[in-house]
């Protein structure tokens, strides 16, 4: 890995826009107190190899210390915001690698999160150039009726063959920039869905047998449209092991995607509400099985920390929030496993390993299954291009890098991949259903009701 050369790097900075024509306006969009964090960074360059934009283009600008080098510039004046600096903001996917590997401890994340919404209420967003995309992020996915009615349009749109139409007048009309954006939403929808599950309509789900803890449980925004099967099966295993399982009505989103795109009030809104449902009902703990809903609830009291009201309340709630498969592995989860004959690898999801720390919980879970068969998958803390909405914004980089992780499913000779999270699990599906790799996407929560034969 070649050592950072601040000349040559500035050279590349100035001659891919830094300071020509396309500028926007002067960049400080950093405090005093905000830019001390840029100086915790060394430039020591591990976070080169863990990044997975840098990986696609070698473009120092585009990596992790790169961007903080630019944001050092902009801050002092050296630079100024252009349409050509904004892209290698965008490009990044927040999924924390580099944080993990920084032996400096630089808070990118919480950087990222922070340009992001200075950059958004200047007008210089991510979501800038899809108003599409930008509707259905601010209006839309944040809201399970909305959502649903949205899904279930497309879906008849899809029933009575205009998919198909649309498709073949986006390869023969110039005019379809708007077409094909429609057209990538459709595509990442998964082909069915679930309508139902046992515990609509129920707040409260009793434990199999005596009670051991009770737990608020997180639907999700995504999880509940797209995959409630994910959901039923989470409630089964966590009332299998004796949770009592509580599902308030007026949980909303989590404020993740809106916190990664810039939506930072709304964002904050979402996590208010979920502090007032949950945190009068007397629980043990609060699980989610989506990891980026999970490490943004955990990041509640960061996000809160100036709101007199609301920061000592969610520094209570984050410190109850956990993945499921974090709570499953503090619970007697072996003692009813029945045996499953299957080839499995699991891949790691960003928000689970990089920004909470959780690697072993879910390889322990698959590896106590009796009579199951796990590979470990190579490149498995890789972002598989996921990463929220970062699929349907950049859809080419997104699939150079699920390619990629198809490519080492295939090597691992899996019947069945599984993940912990849902945008991975959407994500890994439409790669496997684009390229027919005979391969079954499963969460965790599912192979885990699989082996206690409480599934559907």
């Amino acid at each position: 890995m070649p050592l950072f050369d601040a000349l040559s790097f500035r050279k590349t900075v100035y001659a891919s826009g830094g300071c020509h024509s396309d500028a926007l306006r002067p960049g400080i969009i950093l405090s005093e107190d905000e830019h001390e964090l840029l100086l915790d960074c060394v430039r020591c360059g591990f976070c080169l190899a863990s990044c997975p934009a840098f990986a696609q283009t070698l473009d120092e600008a585009d990596s992790p210390r790169g961007r903080l080098h630019l944001l050092r510039a902009l801050f002092e004046g050296r630079i100024n915001l252009t349409e050509t600096l904004l892209k290698h903001f965008d490009v990044c996917l927040a999924c924390r690698a580099c944080q993990a590997v920084c032996p400096s401890g630089v808070r990118y994340g919480f950087l990222i999160e922070l340009v992001r919404a200075r950059l958004e209420r200047m007008g210089y967003g991510v979501t800038r150039h899809s108003p599409l995309l930008r509707m259905l992020i601010k209006w839309v996915f944040p809201y399970r009726r909305r959502f649903n009615a949205f899904v279930s349009f497309v879906e008849m749109v899809r029933k009575i063959g205009l998919v198909k139409l649309a498709s073949q007048l986006a390869d023969n009309i110039a005019f379809t920039d708007r077409l094909r954006k429609w057209l990538q939403v459709e595509g990442m929808l998964p082909r069915e869905r679930q309508r139902n599950a046992f515990y609509d309509g129920r707040s409260v789900i009793p434990p199999k047998g005596k009670r051991r803890m009770r737990v608020g449980f997180l639907l999700g925004c995504a999880s509940d449209v797209l995959l409630k099967s994910v959901n039923e099966a989470s409630v089964k295993v966590l009332a299998h092991l004796g949770c009592e399982v509580v599902i308030p009505n007026g949980q909303t989103c989590c404020g993740a995607i809106a916190m990664h795109v810039g939506f930072e009030e709304d964002a904050k809104r979402f996590a208010r509400r979920n502090i007032e449902v949950f945190e009068k009902l007397g629980l043990d703990a609060i699980v989610t099985n989506a990891a980026g809903c999970g490490a943004a609830m955990k990041e509640y009291s960061q996000w809160l920390r100036d709101d007199e009201l609301f920061s000592e309340r969610a520094f209570k709630f984050s410190s109850l929030v956990r993945d499921f498969s974090e709570l499953v592995c503090e619970l007697p989860f072996s003692e009813t496993m029945k045996p499953l004959l299957m080839r499995v690898t699991y891949d790691d999801p960003c928000h689970l390993l990089h920004a909470q720390g959780i690697r072993e919980q879910p390889r322990k879970l698959i590896a106590a299954i009796p009579s199951i068969e796990f590979v470990e998958l190579e490149e498995s803390d890789i972002c598989c291009g996921g990463a929220g909405i970062y699929g349907l914004l950049f859809s080419e980089n997104s699939m150079w890098l699920l390619e990629r992780k198809l490519e080492r499913i295939r090597e691992s000779g899996a019947d069945v991949v599984v993940t912990a999270n849902i945008g991975c699990q959407l994500q890994l599906q439409y790669g496997v259903r684009c390229y027919g790799l005979n391969v079954k996407v499963m969460h965790i929560a599912e192979l885990l009701a699989l082996s206690y034969e409480i599934g559907r």
